[in-house]
């Protein structure tokens, strides 16, 4: 019997007996094969409290793979905002911290994707932090940086299937708040936000390590701050943000490789705290800042180009948490 090759060729194809999941080897590693998106409930996005202006408890929930207005799903355990991004498995969407005005928060509480109803106490996060960057993989969320009670570079983690208070993770190298945060099976990204200025850093960590620092992946366009995104398991997406120049153009980046953002294409509109949530197919911005639209809007993610009208919240809104069950990440 002939031995397996010392070089693994690129494109091989694997079946991970850990996973269950179908893998490809590219760049070095190997990555999930997405063979469907579509699963019993659909690819079904999820859109999580806010401010309108006031803190909301509304869960809306959308399916990527058609147009129209968001369907309200339940409430969360406690109104808030200021927590964006993804942490979510195939089953599960978590929320974690956030800003219930006047006071910060370390609640932590999760849904079922597939059915509709109320959050459920998970835990609670080490600290009292809000305007934290989310990123997860299908079975571990991360908390990235925030106010706790000062612009910190902490990051924590939790398992998504069970529930409990959040870990210490490790830390960013850069201290940041309201960065934009997306993730690959492998790796969570949080790009920009503010470290006592605006700043145009990309820093990434490798999921399933702790204990470890961030590395730096490349630069933003601009230093900018609520630049939130999303991502398939290739590309993450990421608004225009707060920054100096005005505009509405989103960038984009190759999660595999290391470098700095491209220019992706232009919003609907130039509000700020547009929150993204992607799937393997679509990526989604919702909402924003005053006069906190109600309006979805909706590409391509393989492609570039300009965004176009999805549909719209139930509630109008902004700095909206999200989940989905079919995010770059899984």
């Amino acid at each position: 019997m002939s031995l397996p090759p010392s070089e693994i060729p690129q494109g091989a194809i694997r079946f991970n007996t850990d996973s269950q999941k179908l893998e490809f080897y590219a760049q070095g590693e190997w990555w999930n094969m997405v063979t469907e998106e579509t699963q019993t409930v659909g690819s079904r996005g999820l859109l999580a409290g806010g401010y309108t202006p006031g803190n909301s408890d509304v869960i809306d929930y959308f399916l990527f793979n058609s147009l129209g207005s968001a369907v309200d799903f339940g409430d969360l355990s406690l109104a808030r905002y200021d927590m964006p991004g993804t942490v979510s498995s195939p089953t599960r969407g978590v929320f974690c911290g956030g800003y219930n005005q006047p006071i910060k928060s370390d609640r932590i509480d999760y849904v079922t994707i597939a059915t509709t109803g109320n959050a459920i106490d998970f835990g609670n996060m080490l600290t009292l932090r809000n305007a934290v960057s989310n990123a997860s993989s299908a079975t571990r969320g991360v908390f990235m940086g925030g106010y706790a009670p000062t612009i910190t570079n902490a990051v924590e983690f939790i398992t998504i299937a069970s529930t409990g208070n959040a870990q210490d993770f490790g830390d960013l190298f850069q201290q940041t708040r309201n960065g934009g945060a997306c993730a690959s099976p492998t790796r969570g990204i949080i790009a920009g936000g503010n470290d006592g200025a605006f700043t145009n850093e990309i820093q990434y960590i490798t999921i399933a390590s702790q204990g470890v620092t961030s590395q730096d992946f490349g630069d933003l366009s601009a230093g900018k701050q609520t630049a939130y995104g999303g991502s398939n398991n290739i590309r993450g997406v990421f608004s225009h943000g707060i920054q100096p120049a005005t505009g509405n153009t989103a960038e984009f980046i190759t999660i595999a490789t290391l470098g700095n953002s491209q220019v992706f294409g232009d919003l609907t509109t130039s509000l700020n705290h547009t929150s993204g949530v992607g799937s393997q197919t679509r990526m989604v911005f919702a909402g924003g800042a005053s006069p906190h639209p109600a309006t979805m809007q909706y590409h391509e993610i393989v492609t570039t180009g300009d965004f176009q009208n999805f549909g719209d919240l139930t509630v109008s809104r902004g700095s909206i948490a999200t989940a989905s069950n079919c995010h770059g990440g899984l």
